[in-house]
């Protein structure tokens, strides 16, 4: 429905979403509940117990004598009670918490390196990169690691902007416009919306919805990203030329 908008306008919608979820699951606990009556109509007679359609058909045959003779002290042979083995209790739990436990780890290990990039990586000092990200208003950590081929950013209360090699080979332009991508995912909380998007996904990754909401809310973010750059003063067209041999540019 949204297509024909903004990026910045979808991406706004599927943080919202995601906020919903978890705005939706502190707040179930307390709603009221509200439970409907069952009609009279609605009632079913339940079917007769075999113990009493047992009861009677004894009955009519120790009353019928005629027919057939049984005797008083006969030993009424012991049936075996069968406790067939139920699956869906347990099983549907299990893979539940299996796959989650699965995605949880995979996220976690992702954060773990996220934590050792930057342990491993060294503060950049030029002060044209320092004084471009302090005219956002907050206070960006600007590192620098040959282990990364793009900029990688991440970090919700002291966020930071992992640098590759290949940015110090590009124009002050090109330098400028990666640097505006980088802090307009800073500025939006992109990081926090994707922690929460993929702790709902999770939880609830057996929802087909919510793996089109985490793969559409990458794709807007990066999206409303670029337009910011484009709206701040870059050009469209030198833009696009830098994504198109970012490659190129980060093989040198």
């Amino acid at each position: 429905l949204l297509r024909k908008q903004s990026a910045a306008l979808r991406r706004l919608v599927l943080s919202i979403a995601v906020a919903s979820l978890f705005i939706t699951a502190a707040v179930f606990p307390v709603i009221p509940r509200w439970t409907a009556a069952r009609p009279g109509w609605f009632q079913r007679e339940g079917p007769r117990t075999p113990v009493a359609a047992f009861g009677h058909s004894l009955d009519a045959v120790q009353n019928d004598k005629d027919e057939i003779d049984v005797p008083r002290n006969a030993a009424v042979p012991a049936h075996r009670a069968s406790h067939p083995m139920e699956l869906r209790p347990w099983l549907l739990p299990l893979v539940w918490f299996t796959v989650s436990a699965i995605l949880f780890i995979r996220f976690a290990i992702n954060l773990h390196r996220l934590r050792r990039l930057r342990v491993a990586s060294q503060a950049v000092t030029a002060p044209d990169l320092i004084a471009q990200t302090a005219q956002f208003g907050r206070k960006v950590e600007l590192r620098r690691t040959d282990a990364i081929a793009a900029p990688v950013t991440w970090g919700i209360f002291r966020p930071v902007i992992l640098l590759p090699p290949a940015l110090e080979n590009l124009q002050p332009e090109w330098r400028a416009a990666v640097l505006y991508h980088e802090c307009a995912h800073i500025q939006a909380y992109d990081f926090l919306v994707r922690v929460l998007a993929e702790i709902a996904f999770t939880v609830i990754w057996f929802q087909p919805l919510i793996w089109i909401v985490s793969r559409r809310l990458r794709e807007e973010q990066e999206l409303a990203c670029g337009n910011y750059v484009l709206a701040s003063g870059g050009k469209a067209s030198q833009y696009a030329k830098l994504l198109l041999e970012w490659d190129s540019i980060s093989g040198m």
